[in-house]
């Protein structure tokens, strides 16, 4: 069965935004919850005007509704309007996109470890290993840190031949996700798969 005909889909969501996306005819069994949340994420951006959620959340009733009359499976039934402050694995993905190496090894390491911008800036090579938490991004970036003999910050770069800390971290990150540190922090906890093969070693 495809989402448009779901019973009770139509008309009510005849000229929504939601009928004008590939998942309107898709399967209904094909369409997962992740799908719904990157194209909410989209429309609250582009058209904030509209009331999408009022759309999806009667889509997804109906769809729940078709489920316990054993109409249909779908993995919509379990689809829950999320907090605002959530991060897209794509969005992640586009923001490493615009950092340097190194800013990309900074930035997933405090994500990682929930640290503050100003403490990834100040730590220092054996501080970072002493906190470094049990998952495999972060064990990949320790691994791949370079110790510097000219300082003691883990993260470091170059300037006027100098090895300095990463100073401006913090604006950096905000230039490449046009979000705060201590909101992609929030967003990181709520991380978001709606791009399945993505994995973000490979930014190491």
């Amino acid at each position: 069965m495809l989402l448009k005909d779901v019973p009770g889909v139509l008309p009510r969501l005849e000229n929504s935004l939601i009928s004008k996306t590939d998942m309107w005819t898709a399967e209904v069994d094909t369409v997962i919850p992740a799908q719904f949340l990157a194209f909410r994420k989209i429309i609250k951006s582009d058209y904030p005007d509209v009331d999408i959620d009022r759309d999806i959340n009667y889509l997804v009733r109906q769809v729940q509704f078709a489920e316990l009359e054993n109409v249909l499976t779908s993995p919509l039934r379990d689809y829950v309007e999320p907090n605002e402050n959530f991060l897209l694995t794509s969005e992640l993905k586009e923001g490493l996109q615009k950092l340097s190496q190194t800013y990309q090894h900074a930035f997933l390491f405090g994500m990682e470890t929930h640290y503050s911008s100003f403490q990834i800036e100040t730590m220092s090579y054996q501080q970072a290993i002493k906190v470094c938490p049990n998952t495999a991004l972060a064990t990949s970036i320790i691994n791949s840190l370079i110790p510097s003999s000219r300082t003691i910050n883990a993260f470091w770069k170059v300037e006027n031949g100098q090895h300095v800390p990463l100073d401006d971290l913090e604006s950096e990150v905000y230039r490449a996700f046009g979000k705060t540190w201590r909101e992609l922090l929030s967003g990181y906890s709520r991380l978001i798969t709606d791009e399945i093969d993505v994995d973000f070693v490979m930014y190491l």
